[in-house]
């Protein structure tokens, strides 16, 4: 008896939400990090300078950052019924449990540029941005800076260092 009713209540959960019974399931885990930790994260951009090869001429990249004036932080919350989030404009994703955990961080500073001769090519140029990191821990983080034509990545899968991932002017 308990066989007849189990199964027609596993087909109807796999097909509400398939990723609930299959792997995913609920979230038991929370935040291993806060803002201490981003900030601590971001501090190491600042604390020192950067190198850039640009058709075949280095470059070197300071960068002062503080924190912005907006904090957000997201939490994917379980549902037996959860939407998808796509994070484009344009999306070709079926209906399916695709939410995730991400802090961001609002950024904001100065960055300067100098040539290998020591002349300024950008100076002290005003950049916003913020620090994502996306997931339960920190270890997947990207910092966006912008400004004008201006554009600057940074990475870090570690929490604790960035690679400079873009730069352009």
């Amino acid at each position: 008896m308990n066989r007849l009713l189990f199964a027609p209540i596993f087909l109807f959960a796999l097909l509400v939400n398939p990723a609930f019974i299959g792997g995913c399931g609920p979230i038991d885990e929370d935040f291993t990090y806060g803002e201490p930790e981003m900030l601590d994260l971001l501090n190491t951009v600042s604390e020192r300078s950067w190198s850039h090869v640009v058709d075949a001429a280095d470059y070197t990249i300071e960068l002062e950052l503080t924190q912005g004036e907006r904090l957000e932080v997201t939490r994917a919350q379980p549902s037996l019924v959860a939407s998808s989030w796509a994070c484009t404009e344009r999306s070709f994703v079926r209906g399916a449990a695709a939410c995730f955990d991400q802090s961001l961080l609002a950024v904001e500073g100065t960055l300067t540029v100098t040539d290998a001769a020591g002349e300024t090519v950008v100076d002290a140029a005003p950049v916003t941005g913020s620090l994502a990191v996306v997931g339960l821990h920190l270890n997947n983080a990207n910092l966006t800076l912008s400004a004008d034509e201006l554009d600057l990545r940074l990475t870090s899968d570690d929490g604790a260092t960035f690679q400079l991932a873009h730069l352009s002017w």
